[in-house]
């Protein structure tokens, strides 16, 4: 099994492909953010995104590399949100077909938005579940499946993110991302490391459910970044967006180098949830 490419000219090359359908986001320097800091701080705003978070960048270069036997039997992906918007989207603006299984507990926000961009929704199970259901599918319907993280192409999508940093901000010394599966966080360092970049990077991973509530409920971390962007930067980022700055805010990335480049990956928040969460850390 040969290794994957991710030399410049590779990643150059998925950054072109997906420029021609994505946004080049906004990279803007937040005052309010330097001075708490203590060095200049600048948002990656994936949150005006298509579809609203990164993720259409390596659902894009993933579902174009399709073959062309591959193309007119369609994909299938497994998501709790973000990463099925953006296959949906993908998929459509190429003519692809697309089936998206989702957990039950879901965001109906997030399955309604998947529908409206043209994927065949299936809620089922937890997320285990959920993964198996859709292996079943790409078999039975002989389907491709797009992996939310674990792909070559979906990771040099991401890349094109951090070309775009480092072409806006050269002297850029550290970039905080969150990480889930890890796809945006492997399309960061690559992109570092393709390019010698002289660049820190730092992943933060948020609590699991049952803390995130608990952390909600006492008024901390990721909430107070959420409510700090909005009301200082006026972006709306969801919890997972705004894991970055809660990070940098609580002192998890000691002595930053600056300028320091925080990723806001999302903002795709239910209204409902958005007012629970700020009432919560009002409180």
């Amino acid at each position: 099994m040969s290794l994957p490419d991710f030399s410049l000219h590779r990643l150059q090359a998925a950054r072109a492909e997906v420029a021609e359908a994505v946004h080049r986001t906004p990279l803007v320097r937040s005052e309010a953010l330097s001075g708490r800091v203590g060095t200049p701080v600048y948002l990656k705003c994936e949150n005006l995104q298509k579809t609203g978070s990164f993720k259409v960048r390596g659902a894009l270069h993933r579902i174009r590399a399709l073959s062309e036997d591959e193309r007119p039997r369609g994909v299938i992906t497994i998501s709790a949100g973000n990463h099925a918007q953006a296959v949906a989207w993908a998929a459509s603006a190429v003519g692809v077909a697309s089936t998206v299984v989702m957990p039950e507990a879901a965001s109906k926000t997030k399955a309604l938005a998947s529908q409206g961009y043209g994927a065949e929704v299936i809620l089922h199970g937890n997320p285990a579940e959920a993964f198996q259901k859709a292996f079943e599918l790409a078999e039975e319907r002989n389907l491709t499946f797009v992996h939310p993280f674990d792909d070559e192409h979906v990771v040099a999508g991401h890349a094109s993110c951090m070309l775009e940093v480092l072409e806006d901000l050269p002297d850029a010394a550290t970039v905080v991302a969150p990480v889930g599966g890890g796809g945006l966080a492997s399309g960061l360092a690559v992109a570092i490391e393709a390019t010698a970049a002289d660049v820190a990077l730092w992943c933060v991973e948020p609590v699991g459910a049952a803390a995130m509530h608990q952390s909600f409920q006492e008024g901390h971390a990721i909430v107070r970044a959420m409510r700090l962007l909005l009301e200082r930067t006026k972006l709306l980022a969801e919890p997972a967006g705004a894991a970055g700055l809660a990070a940098v805010l609580e002192g998890a990335v000691p002595h930053p180098r600056g300028p320091l480049v925080v990723l806001v990956s999302g903002g795709n928040v239910d209204a409902e949830l958005l007012g629970r969460l700020l009432l919560a850390d009002a409180g």
